[in-house]
């Protein structure tokens, strides 16, 4: 499944997702247009996603991605690796990723009762950061490509 994730009408990520056939059997036929995959995953298949692990990696545009994204070949980017888990533990996704170097900023947090750093990535918004999985900040639905 590939996407490109659109901010106030500029594309800001290009995402490669690989889900398990066995979960999902007919996801090309569901309206990812207007749902974001979290939901159809959860109203239409009855997944529920549990842990993630993430990789995060400075990269720059290769020809495909800077065509995508609407920006300069070997511009910088952010190289995303992530494995997302079902609630009991089974590979629910693996998705690579990369997005904008120029619009996105790793937020890290740490944690105070377990000590754990998690980051949260941001995107330029009409005033300052938001987060990219908040609609209401101006992020728009995947948009599948052609």
């Amino acid at each position: 499944l590939e996407r490109v994730r659109f901010t106030n009408g500029q594309p800001v990520s290009l995402q490669n997702s690989f889900l398990p056939v066995a979960l999902c059997p007919d996801l090309a036929r569901q309206d990812l247009a207007s749902r974001h995959l979290v939901d159809v995953l959860r109203d239409v298949y009855g997944i529920h996603l549990g842990s993630a692990v993430e990789y995060l990696e400075p990269t720059v545009a290769d020809g495909y991605s800077a065509r995508h994204l609407g920006i300069r070949i070997r511009a910088p980017l952010f190289q995303i690796e992530r494995t997302t888990y079902t609630v009991t533990g089974d590979v629910a996704e693996y998705r690579r990723a990369v997005l904008r170097g120029d619009v996105y900023r790793a937020d890290n947090f740490i944690d105070p009762q377990t000590g754990q750093p998690r980051w949260f990535p941001l995107v330029v918004g009409h005033s300052g950061f938001c987060s990219l999985s908040d609609s209401r900040a101006g992020s728009s639905y995947h948009r599948g490509l052609p």
